[in-house]
């Protein structure tokens, strides 16, 4: 019987069982060192979030914060690049992923803050068939 590493959603929930919750990782929202700090996603109304393609935080966004714009890209790596290159105003994301693409890419001229967060939303699981 397999087991993933996975985070729960309707879907997922007829197809596995999961464990408890192993891991809680807040998401946090990004922005360059130069331009403004967003201490929460009311904050980034009328500004542009970097995502990855095909991640729930899209439509998070699109249905709870219409008035944020949302450009993706195809990976983590690209949407802090664009982050880097001033193409956007913030990037929303997974703390842990953030803090390890910003020590192994030299991404220096961020700055973040933790959101509060739904803690089963963004909780990993255990999840077998």
């Amino acid at each position: 019987m397999p087991l993933w590493t996975l985070r729960i959603n309707l879907n997922a929930k007829n197809f596995f069982y999961f464990t408890r919750a192993y891991l809680h990782i807040p998401h946090v929202i990004v922005s360059h060192k130069d331009g403004a700090s967003f201490g929460s996603l009311d904050a980034l109304y009328g500004k542009t979030v970097a995502l990855e393609k095909n991640v729930g935080t899209i439509q998070d966004l699109r249905t709870h914060f219409p008035g944020i714009a949302v450009k993706t890209y195809d990976n983590t790596s690209m949407a802090l690049h664009a982050l880097a290159m001033k193409e956007v105003d913030a990037y929303v994301g997974n703390r842990a992923v953030v803090t390890y693409k910003i020590e192994q890419e030299f991404f220096k001229q961020f700055k973040n803050r933790c959101l509060r967060f739904n803690p089963q939303k963004y909780s990993s699981f255990f999840g077998c068939y």
